[in-house]
């Protein structure tokens, strides 16, 4: 198997992303095709810039699509728009072909544009049928694969997560034919604690490698065509993380329901004469049996929330009444995601902005009552006996 996108996009087959509404999906889709329009993806097309293809329901091309793909970085003489003609009578428009009635067409056209990755955004604006059917949609979608065999060209195909709760891979709009189809699925989510988008891969048939990366999407302004301005959605790509799209959509409630009774119980605990009262980063990852990295930025987004408060570094206690968290916060004032930079995969030079760092934390000192970390001036320990400051 080749890749469009090393373990994250196959070659000549299809990959389904899906996610929330309007959180940057084409954004993040644009600097895709930016990328591969400047040869810069790691993959079988890294150093050859090729042609990418829209079929965009959503987003007019020369309003929205192609300020975005400007945006990006894009080399737009690579970038291809499709519609088929239609005529009746005297009159003839142009519109999305769909894949039941014009997939032969679409197939021409693929290959007279060379056209190596074609972006269907969303994937049900081309299909007929009932989406939550699985007959009507593996109809659609089995044509599709078979079409990126037949033209030597890869799908992207983007769809919506629904509004009910549950499992992230659980919630892609429709039948479950959708995921069971693709070769590899995407899911995309905000971390609301960083302003991020992160895009785990969810599923991938022809790699063991699951990535999660880190996107931050902020407005830029572009100058159109006619010479005015237009303010669009412009993504850099951060690196990898280990936050996945899983920890933010459906399970979160259940992990943060199992840290509170554990933070809980040693509170009480502690008020007993046993123990300090806290919780560590470690005990979290032995109880849930989830990775550190994963533990840490659940227990950070708690903090945030108000349902526990940092005692020291990896040491955190249930929140008190009117306590106010104080996250790590990056230079513009965003809470920190931690990434590993992709060495090769920088935005344009005209284009790039500062990284995102942490500011360092403040170390706290230890009582010399209880022996324990210590926020304020008081443990854990402490405010539960009823101490209080002597000394601002």
């Amino acid at each position: 198997m080749e890749w469009v996108w090393a373990d994250i996009i196959p070659e000549r087959t299809l990959t389904l992303v899906a996610g929330t509404a309007g959180i940057g999906k084409s954004t993040i889709l644009a600097w895709v095709a930016a990328a591969l329009t400047r040869g810069e993806l790691p993959g079988v097309f890294h150093g050859k810039p090729v042609v990418v293809g829209f079929l965009a329901a959503e987003d007019d091309l020369e309003a929205t699509l192609a300020p975005r793909l400007d945006a990006a970085g894009a080399n737009r003489e690579l970038i291809s728009s499709l519609s088929v003609k239609v005529a009746t009578g005297e009159e003839t428009w142009t519109q999305l072909p769909t894949i039941s009635q014009d997939l032969s067409q679409l197939e021409r056209e693929i290959k007279e544009h060379g056209i190596k990755v074609l972006i269907i955004d969303p994937v049900v604006s081309v299909m007929d049928g009932d989406s939550v059917k699985l007959s009507d949609v593996r109809r659609n979608l089995d044509r599709l694969v078979a079409l990126c065999e037949r033209a030597d060209c890869s799908v992207i195909a983007v769809t919506h997560f629904n509004k009910g709760a549950g499992n992230a891979s659980e919630k892609i709009t429709g039948s479950s034919a959708f995921r069971d189809t693709a070769r590899s699925v995407l899911l995309l989510a905000v971390d609301e604690e960083s302003e991020q988008r992160i895009l785990s891969v969810d599923k991938s048939n022809y790699s063991p490698v699951q990535k999660s990366l880190a996107f931050m999407v902020s407005s830029a302004s572009i100058r159109v065509d006619n010479g005015g301005e237009t303010v669009v959605g412009r993504a850099e790509l951060l690196g990898e993380t280990a936050l996945r799209v899983h920890d933010l959509v459906g399970s979160l409630s259940e992990d943060k329901r199992a840290i509170l009774a554990l933070a809980k119980s040693f509170q009480e605990e502690a008020a007993r004469g046993a123990g300090s009262g806290t919780i560590t980063t470690e005990q979290v990852v032995e109880e849930l049996k989830i990775g550190k990295d994963t533990a840490r930025q659940k227990l950070s987004r708690m903090v945030k929330e108000g349902h526990l408060r940092r005692v020291s570094e990896g040491v955190f206690a249930l929140a008190s009444p009117g306590w106010q968290s104080s996250p790590a916060r990056d230079v513009t004032g965003h809470s920190v995601t931690p990434v590993t930079p992709i060495e090769g995969l920088q935005a344009p030079e005209a284009i790039q902005r500062d990284s995102v760092t942490a500011l360092p934390r403040d170390r706290h000192p230890i009582c010399i009552t209880h022996a324990a970390p210590t926020l304020n001036g008081l443990c854990a320990r402490c405010e539960m006996e009823g101490a209080t400051l002597a000394i601002a």
